[in-house]
């Protein structure tokens, strides 16, 4: 999808641009942004291994 990575793009600059003006690092803006997303509860899915090794850490 071209105009979804387009998006990503414009996204990204405008992000850094914006953590520039405030004197923050880019890791630091996006650190907030994601601790600010509707989707931040949402978990990754496991790995196979990652599943078997918190089974045995049990």
């Amino acid at each position: 999808m071209p105009n979804s990575n387009n998006n990503q793009l414009i996204m990204r600059d405008l992000i850094s641009k914006l953590a520039n003006h405030l004197g923050l690092g880019r890791s630091t803006l996006y650190k907030w942004i994601r601790q600010l997303s509707p989707n931040k509860n949402r978990r990754r899915e496991l790995t196979a291994e990652q599943q078997r090794i918190m089974a045995l850490e049990k």
